[in-house]
């Protein structure tokens, strides 16, 4: 019973941060494009550069903390009925482990779908964002139902408002398999 409710309790966590990254997308505005790169760059251009990084930056740090509440709800056994889930986030537990033991950097670069070199850099704060953020990418691919979800995932370089209504639609969907499995507890 303890587990359903912490569980559930974090099935409420990733609904409330797929409701504070909509609020912050609400505020983005829709003629946002810098994609034509002015040869020199003028403080607007910058100031828009800006931005867009901070935009980024609030997704990544999202993906961070949904990483996190993903490997207490594996380790709670939440997934335990999803073997490709349990797998994939298993296979990432144990390379996070292994990089962390080992002081060695992550096999991925960010932005990447390649490895890295391995062993080129040690274990650090920026490795452990890295592992958190491709288990969420690999499990929000895992769970990716139509056609336009899993087509979100072949270009890893997305417009941010695409990737940001994806992360929402995903963590909605994903809260909403927790409590249905985990709610009947009384929480």
């Amino acid at each position: 019973m303890a587990r359903d409710t912490e569980i559930a309790r974090e099935a409420d966590e990733l609904s409330r941060l797929a409701d504070a990254v909509e609020r912050e997308c609400a505020t983005w505005t829709q003629d946002y494009d810098i994609s034509n790169r002015p040869r020199f760059p003028t403080r607007a251009y910058e100031a828009r550069h800006e931005e867009e990084k901070r935009r980024a930056r609030c997704l990544w740090d999202n993906a961070v903390v949904v990483g996190g509440i993903l490997l207490r709800v594996y380790d709670a056994g939440a997934f335990d009925q999803d073997r490709r889930i349990k797998n994939a986030l298993g296979q990432m537990r144990a390379e996070m482990d292994r990089a962390r033991r080992d002081n060695k950097a992550p096999l991925y670069n960010p932005g990447r779908k390649r490895p890295a070199w391995p062993g080129s850099q040690p274990w650090s704060e920026d490795a452990r964002e890295i592992l958190l953020v491709k288990m969420v990418e690999g499990c929000f691919k895992i769970w990716a139902k139509s056609y336009d979800d899993r087509r979100a995932f072949v270009s890893y370089y997305l417009p941010l408002s695409d990737k940001a209504a994806l992360q929402i639609r995903m963590l909605r969907g994903l809260s909403q398999i927790l409590k249905e499995r985990y709610a009947q507890s009384g929480v």
